[in-house]
């Protein structure tokens, strides 16, 4: 091959990984608001003396969603928000998150990694004050305790970053305590190890949530070492309870499972919040009974291969469930942006809900085949 053709390659080389390089720099702001239902689990069939089913039409097909028994119930409209992973300057960010408030969510849930920079929350401030009046509740996640360093972004494809992030010595702190005032502020519960309960749209809602288990700040919370709970009321005038912040006490595996918590009676739903979708914590809140868990810090593998295959997730959840909506116990993997499920009936078992994350790492600001995310779930 002569001169010429060896530069020509080159040249053909560089400009095909300057325009990958460019769509995963656009495609990492084209904000993406999903809209997903869940549907109350199925009646049971009932009982017939009849041998065999009346056969169905030819043209019928199977019916694979359940509208709710009373058609004017209104669902419960849940924003879940998730590793904005906030740095200055991120302007169309913000106001992707500020739009989002005309959905009018009943309910906020944050999972987590708000933050990069201590210098954001001026800007942060601003954008949640769309949210007011709200009832919201949140988990943190690593980078809401300490600012990110440079890693090889290689090095996700064959270990977690946890071990890098429990180098505390090396890490530069975040003003966590600023963080939870502003979010405090707004009558947003910390669930960090923490339950709590509400009322929204006459439901009454459970919630169980967990430190960032990523750094292994969780510690599961029981009832038996907790004080009594503090009243909370939101600004659409109904009762929130919360029980105060819990770090310390009898970790939950020496207790029996269906001990611990509020009891299952006289709830509509229980919500579990972690951070990072560890299978260990996944279990944990499925026994516990939560029927619905959200989830992010896998930033659904940022960097995926066409039809958003993920090539890792930072964590120990398979990488077919990087993000989306799924069933717990594993089995179909998750379905991603718009989408609808059905309530489990069996005992144990929940709906799993892991977002892509509306931000990015603030060393690597790419996302290929797998945009910047914010998700409104409606619960009926």
């Amino acid at each position: 091959m002569n001169t010429k053709k060896i530069l020509l390659a080159g040249a053909g080389v560089a400009a095909s990984g300057c325009l990958t390089a460019g769509a995963a720099y656009i495609h990492g702001r084209s904000y993406q608001l999903y809209r997903r239902t869940i549907f109350p689990a199925p009646p049971a069939p009932l009982l017939s003396s009849s041998p065999t089913p009346a056969p169905m039409s030819t043209h019928a097909a199977p019916k694979t969603d359940y509208p709710p028994a009373n058609a004017d119930y209104a669902p419960l409209r849940i924003l879940h928000i998730s590793d904005l992973h906030l740095t200055k300057c991120r302007y169309a960010q913000l106001r992707f998150l500020v739009q989002a408030a005309h959905t009018h969510p009943d309910l906020l849930v944050f999972t987590g990694d708000l933050i990069s920079q201590a210098a954001v929350l001026p800007e942060l401030a601003r954008a949640l004050e769309s949210f007011a009046g709200i009832p919201g509740v949140f988990v943190y996640g690593s980078n809401d305790y300490t600012a990110p360093r440079f890693k090889n972004p290689f090095r996700y494809l064959y270990r977690t970053s946890s071990a890098d992030s429990l180098k505390q010595h090396s890490a530069r702190p975040l003003p966590t305590d600023q963080l939870t005032s502003l979010l405090e502020s707004f009558g947003w519960i910390n669930l960090n190890n923490a339950r709590a309960e509400m009322t929204i749209k006459g439901r009454k809602i459970d919630f169980i949530g967990v430190d960032d288990p990523h750094i292994k700040r969780d510690v599961f919370p029981t009832t038996a070492t907790e004080p009594a709970a503090t009243a909370v009321t939101s600004e659409h005038g109904e009762l929130a309870t919360q029980t105060p912040l819990h770090t310390q006490g009898t970790p939950a595996a020496q207790n029996p499972p269906n001990m611990q918590g509020t009891s299952t009676q006289n709830r509509d739903l229980r919500i579990g919040l972690t951070h990072a979708p560890y299978l260990r914590i996944l279990k944990k809140l499925a026994e516990n009974d939560c029927q619905l868990i959200f989830a992010g810090h896998t930033h659904g593998g940022q960097v995926c291969l066409p039809g958003g295959k993920a090539l890792t997730t930072n964590c120990d959840i398979p990488t077919p469930y990087a993000s989306g909506i799924f069933t717990w116990p594993l089995g179909a993997p998750a379905q991603k942006g718009d989408a609808q499920l059905t309530f489990p009936q069996a005992k144990q078992h929940a709906i799993v809900e892991v977002s892509a994350g509306l931000g990015s790492s603030p060393f690597v600001p790419l996302r290929t085949f797998c945009p910047p995310e914010l998700i409104l779930l409606e619960v009926y």
